[in-house]
């Protein structure tokens, strides 16, 4: 049996002291609807090389994930905040623990020859946050991402420009693996031989879901340019865009479903599907191809009518849908498709819940959603809409566009006056009394603010087993001093031995 190296003893020492300590501070559960603060790392990527070296002192991507698969706790990978792009040499080691990998703002490049990442880690779970992850190549399928089972969460990241020779272009989802894709967008990708030239979804799992997400500008020789459901699972999709993908590239006919091809089970609420394409010859199957079972659970949005979307709160058959057809950065760490004034998407999205049944607060780029939310990824928000806005920030909104009343025409709150949102969210204004005390607004934004959390672990030095310890320096050097001690005692013992 391997005895567990230093690495990995110093590694869980620390890691249950950080998580002891952040506890301690208050970093417990955090209640319904709350700010959830950014991991905290105990590996700091210190460095953009993609190499192996033990003895340079620096952490790069490819040994933290193999100290992280050596290692039974502690397994959270940050970066230094010089690491903003990592240009791989080849594909990552398979990812085979628990792991977080939470960037955020970082980029993950191949080369156009190897897969990026590869996930096989039964009864695990796996999160990939706020990454970008490109030009990667899969010589069958899954260019940027292919999981085999467990728990995979992709969350406020980016599968751009990747290629599979087979299937699932950007993601292969297989196995019983439950797939959560949160906030995300997923462009530009092609399965060259197969379908889903953004996503091949083939588990078993029967509560998968995608929420929030951008599917845009993808491409399959085969069906489903966008996403391809199948296996026997059951994939929800909640608030999602699915826009500008195309099937059958090579136009030789034998390609259908430019959006969605589904031949299993996928249920779709507050989601548009429009203006994708299909190439085939006389094509009439533009967005969605469904020889399984596609369910309607209502407030979806098409340009045509082959979805399936027959709810009395669907709208099909909308020539125009007025969606941005340039993704772009809209806000936000993802690009998005904007709503234009006028989109039938707007204020017609109804309950808005996510896949969980809980409130959908926020769109894909945090933008606030209010009660009847926008159909889609992206929330359209406007000064005389009754919604205080984040994106643009709004003072207040008092549902007009009027000056004078307390709330100006451009949202901003008047002098002399006090505006406070009601159990809508839409604006109250009323004149400050003479002896000059207010009630206070209660809609000025939060104070409260997160840490980055993510440390630079010593940046430019100190390697991944130092990183684990030191990625808290400046907040808990005394343990970290101790921690490393604890090390240096345990080696002289062994070779007092």
């Amino acid at each position: 049996m391997k005895k567990p190296s230093i690495f990995c003893l110093l590694t869980t020492l620390g890691f249950l002291g950080v998580s002891s300590f952040a506890h301690a501070l208050g970093g417990g559960n955090q209640g319904p609807n709350q700010p959830i603060p950014p991991p905290v790392p105990t590996l700091t990527v210190n460095t953009s090389a993609d190499a192996v070296n033990t003895l340079d002192g620096k952490c790069s991507l490819r040994e933290a994930i193999q100290q992280i698969n050596e290692c039974a706790v502690g397994n959270i990978i940050g970066f230094a905040p010089s690491v903003t792009l990592i240009t791989l040499s080849s594909s990552l080691p398979s990812i085979t623990k628990d792991l977080t990998i939470y960037g955020p703002s970082v980029t993950i490049e191949g080369d156009d020859t190897f897969q990026l990442m590869n996930i096989n880690a039964p009864s695990k779970t796996v999160t990939i946050d706020g990454l970008t992850m490109k030009k990667g190549k899969s010589a069958n399928m899954g260019g940027a991402i292919e999981v085999n089972a467990g728990v995979f969460n992709l969350r406020n990241s980016t599968l751009t420009s990747n290629f599979a020779t087979g299937i699932g272009g950007g993601l292969v989802v297989n196995g019983n693996t439950k797939l959560v894709i949160e906030n995300s967008t997923i462009d530009n990708n092609t399965a060259n031989s197969g379908s889903g030239g953004g996503v091949a979804y083939l588990s078993t799992d029967q509560a998968s879901s995608i929420t929030n997400s951008t599917i845009s500008s993808n491409k399959s020789r085969a069906n489903a340019g966008g996403l391809f459901s199948g296996g026997t699972g059951v994939l929800n999709l909640f608030n999602v865009t699915i826009t500008k993908n195309t099937a059958d590239f090579d136009q030789d006919g034998a390609g259908d479903g430019g959006g969605i091809s589904n031949v299993s089970n996928l249920k779709i609420k507050h989601s548009i599907v429009a203006d994708n394409f299909d190439l085939s010859p006389g094509a009439t199957v533009l967005n969605c191809l469904n020889s399984g079972t596609m369910t309607s659970l209502g407030y979806n949005l098409e340009n045509v009518a082959d979805c399936g979307f027959t709810q009395s709160t669907d709208k099909s058959n909308v020539p125009d849908t007025k969606i941005d057809p340039v993704l772009q950065n809209n806000g936000g760490v993802t690009m998005t498709h904007a709503l234009f004034a006028g989109s039938s998407a707007i204020d017609s999205g109804g309950d808005c819940l996510d896949a969980n049944g809980g409130s959908l607060t926020v769109d894909q780029r945090g933008v606030s959603r209010f009660n009847t939310c926008d159909i889609g990824a992206f929330e359209l928000n406007t000064c005389g809409d009754g919604k205080v806005d984040t994106s643009p920030v709004e003072g207040c909104d008092d549902g007009n566009t009027a000056d004078s009343d307390g709330c100006s025409a451009a949202c901003v709150v008047e002098s002399g006056f006090d505006c406070t949102p009601d159990a809508n969210g839409k604006s109250v204004c009323a004149t400050i009394s003479p002896t000059g005390t207010t009630s206070g607004s209660g809609s000025g934004s939060s104070s409260t603010t997160s840490g980055s959390g993510t440390g630079s672990g010593g940046d430019g030095g100190g390697g991944c087993s130092l990183s684990s310890v030191n990625q808290v320096a400046g907040q808990w050097p005394v343990v970290a001093i101790a921690i490393a001690s604890l090390g240096s005692a345990m080696i002289f013992r062994r070779r007092a031995k």
